[in-house]
């Protein structure tokens, strides 16, 4: 008699993703975290189960949220300025200027990697999906493409947007990787480029000035924090221009960080506000 053969096995499953739909009018407020009375955060992000991390008191603090509201761990980082990377991922990236290393997290807080990098004075830096990672060097306007393993895929010279002095200071790149947008918040002006560096579009905009003033979606759109009109504003592209879709008030909010399944942060005057998109 043949006998029976039972076959086990444990896989992730992605969330699914909403319907694809560009319906403004879904975006919505879903909960709130009071953040530290230390001030604002120095940097956030949305991992893919869209859990946020942000840290705090120049780098030294990170802590991780649930979008349900609830505080996941604190701890705290071994080195000063450690700021996290923008984009959607799987864990987190943290980005160090001083001792120019990238080093990869998973969502409890341990290390799985670490990479060193150098020819560049990044600092902030953006991820794909894919792990390709956009490290900006706002002194000359060009970025440095690696991919997860720390190999250089490419190095990209911006073209300026504007006559004048150019000073990016914060970076977003859509998921597919060919759409990247800086933000150049003394200019008042959020500029998009190719892969090449070449300048396809510009929104003037009293953008934000945090390293995460903005940030793409799952369905290409280009969220965008404005402080002082106290709300953030999504964008779609439609190949000739930037179209407004949707503003979401709040009292004064500075960074937006996006997961890919529909759930964001972004960081308001005094508390984490989640939405859901």
């Amino acid at each position: 008699m043949a006998g029976a053969l039972f076959v086990s096995c444990t896989a992730y499953v992605d969330q699914p993703r909403p319907s694809l739909k560009k319906n403004s009018e879904n975006i919505q407020i879903v909960s709130r975290f009071p953040l530290p009375a230390s001030g604002r955060l120095t940097s956030l992000a949305v991992d893919r189960m869209g859990s946020a991390y942000f840290t705090e008191s120049g780098g030294w603090n990170l802590s991780s949220v649930a979008n349900d509201g609830v505080e996941l761990f604190r701890q705290s980082l071994s080195h000063p300025r450690d700021i996290l990377l923008s984009g959607t991922m799987e864990g987190f990236w943290l980005l160090n200027d001083l001792d120019k290393k990238l080093k990869h997290y998973n969502r409890q807080g341990e290390k799985y990697s670490e990479i060193a990098y150098s020819g560049v004075m990044a600092a902030t830096a953006a991820v794909t999906p894919s792990g390709d990672i956009f490290l900006l060097d706002d002194m000359i306007g060009q970025i440095k493409v690696l991919d997860k393993s720390g190999q250089e895929l490419r190095v990209i010279k911006l073209e300026p947007p504007v006559s004048g002095i150019f000073k990016p200071n914060s970076i977003a790149v859509n998921q597919s990787g060919n759409i990247i947008a800086i933000a150049d918040s003394r200019n008042g002006l959020m500029a998009a480029f190719n892969l090449y560096g070449v300048k396809h579009s510009v929104i003037k905009i009293a953008v934000s000035s945090h390293p995460q003033s903005l940030a793409f979606d799952y369905l290409g759109r280009l969220w965008i924090c404005q402080p002082g009109q106290g709300m953030v504003e999504a964008y779609s592209y439609d190949g000739r221009q930037w179209n407004r879709e949707q503003s979401i008030n709040a009292q004064s909010p500075y960074a937006v960080a996006l997961g890919p399944f529909g759930i964001g942060a972004i960081a308001d005057q005094g508390s984490l506000m989640f939405v859901k998109f």
